[in-house]
């Protein structure tokens, strides 16, 4: 038996659909719906958590050639450790950027803060001269 008949099999032995499965192993669906029509194979640590929910060794997973194993039933109910570290690492990922958006933010506002201000005197630009030159062009004097 190949690799997608047995995950389709184990999949369709513990009543879970696609989705489900792919919830608990925090993949997308179509990622289940490739690896179990072949068109794509699971990465090394995906194999290991299929393994884990499905309560088959990975070696079971691989090999052509074991056809019957001994399977722990209860092996799908317990959480799978690897969505909490991936939710988490989530969390600290958005939490580092939101702190480093509020950093830039302050910096830029307290340089803004502490820049000269740009004042125009209005009544000393009226005094100032102004040439023109033959080109056209024109300057100031300030």
């Amino acid at each position: 038996m190949k690799l997608e008949e047995k995950i389709v099999l184990l999949r369709k032995e513990k009543g879970l659909t696609q989705l489900q499965a792919a919830e608990k192993l925090n993949v997308s669906r179509q990622a289940i719906s490739k690896w179990e029509s072949g068109s794509a194979v699971p990465s090394i640590d995906n194999l290991k958590y299929l393994g884990e929910l499905y309560g088959v060794p990975v070696d079971y997973l691989l090999n052509d050639d074991m056809e019957c194993i001994s399977r722990q039933e209860d092996v799908a109910e317990k959480p799978i450790e690897h969505q909490r570290g991936r939710k988490r690492s989530r969390w600290l990922i958005l939490a580092a950027c939101i702190i480093a958006v509020a950093v830039a933010g302050v910096l830029i506002y307290g340089k803004a803060l502490t820049g000269q201000p740009h004042n125009f005197d209005f009544e000393e630009m009226e005094r100032d001269s102004w040439e023109t030159t033959e080109t056209g062009d024109f300057s100031i004097k300030w």
